[in-house]
């Protein structure tokens, strides 16, 4: 399939971080996982496809610009149900208490030390479970604590209801 799609409001976006941490996220999460392999480490929600804007946890939760991706490997997913303007907005309801809220990195921690003590959120959502989180509110998942980039890769390869594009993301 070419690579990016015609991008739609919703869409998720995976993409890996090169530096020491993304590295470090990719290993931890590749350690737990069932296939013992991790490719992204980072993720975020499209909220605007005609300007590549989106929302995402880095040094705050807000809003960024795809573009600033240009060249790295990135991987789109659509579910089946986010045609609907209504799954959309509920989903970005669900998030909306975290927008201007600091990266809680000290959560990362919980999240080395595995699954079962991941799921201390403290109010505060890292990358994925922002992601998670904001599709709990769309009606497609039921929970978003514990979640990392290398679930949500999981999920979207292999669970039925998900479309997915992966390439390098185009420059300038």
């Amino acid at each position: 399939m070419a690579f990016p799609p015609q991008l739609r409001h919703g869409d998720i976006a995976l993409t890996r971080n090169p530096q020491s941490l993304g590295r470090i996220i990719c290993a931890v999460q590749a350690f737990h996982d069932p296939d013992g392999q991790s490719k992204y480490s980072h993720s975020l929600i499209i909220t605007d496809p005609t300007f590549f804007k989106t929302i995402e946890a880095r040094n705050r939760i807000w809003h960024y610009d795809m573009e600033e991706y240009a060249g790295d490997d990135v991987l789109i997913a659509r579910h089946e149900s986010m045609s609907a303007e209504k799954h959309y907005q509920e989903g970005l309801v669900a998030i909306s208490k975290h927008m201007g809220q600091r990266y809680p990195w000290y959560r990362i921690f919980f999240h080395l030390l595995g699954p079962g003590f991941s799921k201390w959120s403290f109010g505060y959502v890292v990358c994925s479970e922002l992601v998670a989180k904001y599709l709990c509110g769309c009606g497609i998942f039921s929970r978003w604590k514990g979640y990392n980039p290398g679930h949500l890769e999981n999920i979207f390869r292999n669970y039925p209801g998900w479309t997915v594009w992966e390439g390098k993301w185009p420059e300038g």
